[in-house]
């Protein structure tokens, strides 16, 4: 993924079906110009009944890349999430 001017993000959404889950995937994908010079993509998982068992309802993952030796790291991006949809 060629790293761009500035940063994008690209989404795409799919139910779950697995288990009977309620709720959805969501897959963003972004990268960002030098002196970061990062390409990365993060993973949602949106479980609506979490609420219920006490666990929150949005769980992530990221992936972040060095878009030109593949080196890599990853980290629970929950929190970040969290920062993100909150009211």
């Amino acid at each position: 993924m060629p790293v761009r001017e500035g940063a994008r993000r690209d989404r795409a959404s799919r139910p779950s079906r697995a288990g009977g889950c309620n709720g959805h995937f969501n897959v963003l994908r972004g990268a960002i110009k030098p002196p970061i010079d990062s390409a990365g993509v993060k993973i949602v998982g949106d479980f609506v009944d979490n609420y219920k068992i006490g666990l929150p309802s949005e769980l992530a993952i990221l992936a972040m890349f060095d878009p030109r030796t593949g080196a890599r790291s990853h980290l629970d991006a929950s929190g970040i999430t969290d920062m993100r949809t909150a009211p």
